[in-house]
This record gives C-alpha cells, sequence and structure tokens, in this order.
C-alpha cells in the first residue's frame, strides 16, 4: 500500500477510534461538567466542578491521587449541608484536628459516598466511597479563601444563576 492509501486509511481508523472512546466517557456522554477550582497539596488534589444532566444539576467533589479518583456528588440540599460544615471547620481553626461533621453524597450504583470535614490548621476532606478504602486531602490555610469562593459559585450554578 502506497503512502497516499494509508493516510485516508488511518485517518478512517482514528476518527472511528475518537468516536468510540467520546460514546463511552461517561462524563462525556452524560452532560456537562465545568471545574469550578483545583487545589493541590503533595501529590493530590482536590477538584470543585459543576455537572449540568437533563436539566438537573449537581455538584462534584473529587480527590485526586496518581491515577485513583474519589468523588462525591451533592444535590443542592447536600451542598447546603457542606456549606454549613464548611463554616463550622473554618471557625474552629486549631493545632490538632477535630471532626465538625459529615454528609451522605447523592447514591451512585456502588451506594453513597461520605465526606467527613475535620478543622485543623486548615480544613480536612476524608471521602469514603464502598468498597474503596477511604481518601483523605488536607486543604492547605492558603486556600480556604479561593476554596470558599469555588464552593459559593458552585451554590450560584445550583441556585440556577
Amino acid at each position: 500500500m502506497s503512502r497516499t492509501t494509508l493516510k485516508p486509511a488511518l485517518a478512517a481508523v482514528c476518527a472511528l477510534a475518537a468516536g468510540l472512546l467520546i460514546m463511552a466517557s461517561p462524563a462525556l456522554a452524560q452532560g456537562k461538567l465545568d471545574l469550578v477550582g483545583k487545589y493541590t497539596s503533595g501529590d493530590q488534589e482536590i477538584d470543585v466542578a459543576t455537572i449540568a444532566d437533563q436539566g438537573k444539576r449537581t455538584v462534584r467533589l473529587d480527590v485526586v491521587k496518581g491515577e485513583s479518583r474519589t468523588s462525591i456528588v451533592l444535590n443542592p440540599d447536600q451542598l447546603g449541608a457542606l456549606l454549613d460544615l464548611w463554616d463550622k471547620a473554618g471557625g474552629a481553626q486549631s493545632d490538632t484536628w477535630m471532626e465538625v461533621g459529615a454528609i451522605d453524597g447523592t447514591a451512585g450504583p456502588k451506594g453513597p459516598t461520605h465526606l467527613t470535614l475535620s478543622a485543623g490548621k486548615g480544613v480536612r476532606f476524608v471521602l469514603q466511597s464502598p468498597p474503596a478504602a477511604a481518601v483523605t486531602f488536607d486543604l492547605d490555610p492558603d486556600d480556604t479563601s479561593r476554596f470558599d469562593l469555588s464552593l459559593h459559585e458552585a451554590q450560584t450554578f445550583l441556585d440556577g444563576n
């Protein structure tokens, strides 16, 4: 086969593969996801994202370490509960970690993800999503103001504004 006949065949195969990847991708196939904020600590990050899918709006927090991602999806009431815990954590800073409360996210195929917030030198997020082990992310005190803005931007999104 010459190079001129190989190029169109290769382009067709690449287009087919790209189409299959898009159809298989849940994030792309099931609505629009917008990253509102990304915060890092060491080799981990926590992301705040909004999702619009078939008229339904939710917020997702992801703790990412390497290839591993643990998520919690929150409806408007659950985000309100998280904001209450966030305010408690902001007012309870100390030298040691102290749990301020916990919420459950919207149930997925494996059940709901459980989120526990603790106050200390910053805010600690612990996500437990069965059957995986719990993951912990410690938000640096210098990032709390930006994270607060991200949560309130997510709330505005849920309110439809």
